[in-house]
C-alpha cells in the first residue's frame, strides 16, 4: 500500500498518495508495528511528501521535524535513513522560504552522505542537486551551475541520458543558464529536456509540467529583450 502510494506521487496523484498513506500510517500506528517502528516512521515520511506536493508546507514541515527525532534516536544520526529524512526537512525549509536554513542542512546531510554512501551514490547525488536548487534561490547562481555540472556528470553514466532523474537535473542546470542570462544554452536544453520527459514520463507528469512552465518563463525573458534592444 505504501508502494502505491509512492506510484501516486510519482504520477502526480497527490491527493489519492495522501488518502493511501494516511490509511497505511492509521494501521501500522494502532496495532501492527505501534508508532516507533522505522517502517511507520518511513510511511510518516512519505505522508509528508504528499503534504508536500499538496502545498501543505507547514504541516510537511512539523512532521518532517516529528520523524527525524524519532529515526535519530533509533538508528541514529548518521544512518542513511535518518539522512534521507533530513533532506526531506531541508525539503521543507525550502518551501517555505527558509532557504539558509535548507543550504546548511543539505550541506550537512550531504557531507555525511558523500562520506557513507559514496559521492557517486543516487542519495548523494539528489542531495546534490538539492543544494544546487538552494544557490539558485540564494541567488548563487554560478556555484548552482558547477554543481549540477557535477552531478550530471556522475547521473549520466549510472543512471543513463534518458533517466527521469538525469532529466530533471538537466533541467535544473537549464534554469542556471536561465538566471546566468545564458538564454540560448537554456532554450536548447530545455528543449531537450522536454522533449523526451514528454516521450518517457508523459504530458501531465509533473516535472513535465514544470519544464514547460521554465521554457515559458525563459522564452518571454527572450522576447521582451528583443523588444527592449530594438
Amino acid at each position: 500500500m505504501g508502494n502505491l502510494a509512492n506510484s501516486y506521487n510519482d504520477l502526480g496523484r497527490h491527493a489519492e498518495a495522501e488518502q493511501l498513506n494516511q490509511k497505511v500510517l492509521e494501521q501500522q500506528q494502532s496495532a501492527i508495528l505501534g508508532p516507533g517502528h522505522p517502517d511507520t516512521l518511513g510511511v510518516m515520511g512519505n505522508l509528508a511528501n504528499s503534504y508536500t506536493y499538496l502545498g501543505r508546507y507547514a504541516v510537511a514541515e512539523q512532521l518532517n521535524q516529528k520523524v527525524l527525532e524519532q529515526q535519530s534516536a533509533i538508528l541514529g544520526p548518521g544512518h542513511p535513513d535518518t539522512l534521507g529524512f533530513m533532506g526531506n526537512l531541508a525539503n521543507s525549509y525550502n518551501t517555505l522560504g527558509r532557504y539558509a536554513e535548507a543550504e546548511q542542512l543539505y550541506q550537512k546531510v550531504l557531507e555525511q552522505q558523500s562520506a557513507i554512501l559514496g559521492p557517486g551514490h543516487p542519495d548523494t547525488l539528489s542531495t546534490m542537486g538539492n543544494l544546487a536548487n538552494s544557490y539558485n534561490n540564494l541567488g548563487r547562481h554560478a556555484e548552482a551551475e558547477q554543481l549540477n555540472k557535477k552531478v550530471l556528470e556522475h547521473q549520466s553514466p549510472i543512471l543513463g541520458p534518458g533517466h527521469p532523474a538525469t532529466l530533471l537535473t538537466r533541467g535544473n542546470l537549464a534554469n542556471s543558464y536561465t538566471r546566468l542570462g545564458r538564454h540560448a544554452e537554456a532554450e536548447q536544453m530545455f528543449m531537450t529536456v522536454l522533449e523526451r520527459q514528454t516521450l518517457i514520463l508523459g504530458q501531465d507528469h509533473p516535472n513535465t509540467a514544470w519544464t514547460k512552465e521554465a521554457l515559458a518563463y525563459l522564452q518571454e525573458q527572450m522576447y521582451n529583450s528583443e523588444e527592449i534592444s530594438e
